[in-house]
């Protein structure tokens, strides 16, 4: 029985209930949320009249409820329900990523993993200590022996900020000659640029205790850049140093060195030439072609060529720009209704924009008077020259630039900005309207190009008898194309880990791999492998 208790009841009149209640050999379940004040009540309550309960005078309302696992029915408690795991909250809106082994199988093996799960961004470790192995004829688990692992496991990964305690751990081998090359002392982070190695050094402060958190771990470290012969021809306290993300290779020359004030004062960015000794202070981006911006004392923003010998200064705006391909600029407007504005850098003209996106060697431009353009970024040229039917009201957009000239767009109209269009251009205009698959599936993603260069889609569904999902390869009418995959994604062009091309990462069944456009396993191997298992299969 449910039974629902008038907003600010006296709490003695309601505990003296509660006293009554459970005298009479029920478990009452007290839940107080923003709105309301619940209890449960566990037993058998046939017999309790609702004409008793309803006479009490800090009752509501009552209901008798018959679902199952009554402890667990939100009706007993409505809030969301959040576990405080170390600091880490897990429900009620926040965000937690756990991982690690199926099974814990050795010091070395849960230590290592915890570094590579906490490394990839994951705040709690897990791992099966009792729980047997998915074969029962093999490993059946360490058991106690488990827990005093993945204890130890924490011991040595647990006080870690963004790794900075894994200080003095930085290794660097020079791959042509085999030599190991000298490292300074506290150095945990090395970046290649050029003929220069750069060090970011950590060292945690004397007074910190092994197992407290260090809440300024940037003001404790510092960076240095060495020749390969350890000869060290930089030095900076207080400072990291960081890779330029998605950076063309005309900029691999270059980092990012971040310095922290202990006044509290913004972090100076300094973009740095290890070969020249050149730096630009008040980074902000790469802007592609070779170019960044930079932040000036006034707040204004300068746009530089990196590429050429005297770093040529492109152009100097009120908003930061985001992108630049050959005679133009896009920079956000931070002034007025949201969007981007587009800069013609000949004739100074500067059109608004609904949103530009930049993809590997192209930027798609969605102009608010409906225009939609894909340019080449490195040359110029355009790709796809289109115009789009917006939908009523329509007051956002989402898009997604593809390469190749294909845009995902999804396109938003009322307050909550729900969307309530998805289509795909390209070069030839309008490519697909998969509006009508909205109800279908949860999500819809562009997935990969066929060799025929033709688009293919991903369809999230919720799995008919489970609470997990399923994925649908759609084509561009949104027929499918073959269906029932765990999970499909492609990576991005410029990522370390890019795929051929038409072909993209997939789980069927108990397998998991890659995949082509065909539905066939370029490589696959079993699910339920582990490090140490010799039973995968490939092909």
């Amino acid at each position: 029985m449910i039974i629902v208790l008038k907003q600010h009841a006296p709490a003695d009149k309601v505990q003296a209930f509660c006293n009554e209640l459970n005298g009479m050999g029920f478990q009452s379940n007290d839940s107080v949320g923003s709105d309301t004040h619940i209890l449960g009540l566990i037993g058998d309550t046939k017999a309790l009249a609702e004409s008793w309960v309803l006479a009490n005078p800090v009752v509501e309302t009552c209901r008798r409820v018959s679902e199952p696992y009554k402890k667990a029915n939100r009706k007993f408690h409505p809030d969301d329900t959040v576990v405080d795991v170390g600091g880490h909250k897990i429900g009620g809106g926040y965000f937690a990523v756990m991982s690690g082994p199926c099974s814990v199988e050795s010091k070395e093996q849960i230590t290592y993993v915890a570094q590579r799960v906490q490394a990839a961004g994951a705040s709690i470790l897990r791992g099966g200590a009792f729980k047997p192995r998915t074969s029962p004829y093999s490993f059946q688990g360490l058991r106690a022996e488990g827990l005093e692992l993945l204890q130890e496991a924490h011991a040595v990964n647990g006080s870690y900020e963004n790794g900075y305690d894994d200080y003095g751990t930085c290794q660097v081998i020079d791959l042509s000659t085999g030599e190991r090359l000298p490292v300074p002392d506290g150095a945990y982070r090395c970046i290649v640029c050029g003929d220069r190695l750069v060090f970011t050094c950590y060292a945690r402060p004397a007074d910190l205790a092994e197992d407290a958190w260090d809440d300024e771990p940037a003001l404790h470290s510092w960076v240095i850049i060495q020749k390969k012969d350890g000869t060290q021809t930089y030095g900076a306290d207080a400072t990291t140093a960081l890779s330029l993300s998605y950076a063309p290779d005309v900029l691999t020359d270059w980092v990012e060195l971040d310095t922290c004030h202990a006044s509290g004062e913004p972090t100076d960015e300094t973009l740095y030439n290890p070969a020249t000794g050149e730096g630009f202070t008040g980074f902000r981006q790469v802007c592609g072609s070779g170019t960044a911006c930079f932040e000036t004392s006034d707040g204004r923003y300068e746009l530089r060529d990196l590429a050429t010998v005297d770093r040529t200064l492109i152009g100097t705006f009120d908003d930061q720009p985001s992108s630049y391909f050959p005679g133009y600029v896009v920079t956000w407007r931070t002034s007025g209704d949201f969007g981007y504005d587009l800069h013609d850098l000949v004739t100074g003209e500067v059109t608004p924009l609904y949103a530009s996106s930049v993809m590997s060697d192209t930027i798609a431009l969605y102009y608010e008077d409906g225009r939609l353009k894909v340019f080449n970024t490195e040359t110029g040229d355009l790709i796809t020259d289109t115009t789009v039917e917006p939908v009523e009201g329509q007051q956002s957009v989402m898009m997604d630039n593809k390469g190749d000239g294909y845009v995902w767009l999804e396109l938003r109209d009322n307050d909550n900005f729900e969307t309530t269009a998805t289509r795909v251009y390209g070069p030839e205009g309008l490519v697909s309207d998969l509006t009508h698959l909205q109800d279908k599936y949860y999500a819809l993603n562009y997935l990969i190009t066929t060799p025929e260069g033709r688009p293919l889609y991903c369809g999230n569904a919720n799995a008919p008898s489970s609470n997990g999902s399923m994925c649908d390869v759609l084509d561009e009418n949104g027929n499918i194309v073959f269906y029932g995959l765990g999970s499909c994604y492609s990576y991005y062009d410029n990522s370390l880990n890019q795929l051929p091309e038409h072909v993209f990462v997939a789980k069927r069944g108990f397998y998991y791999g890659w995949m082509d456009t065909n539905g066939k396993w370029l490589y696959c191997r079993s699910i339920f492998s582990s490090i140490n298992a010799d039973d995968e299969m490939g092909y």
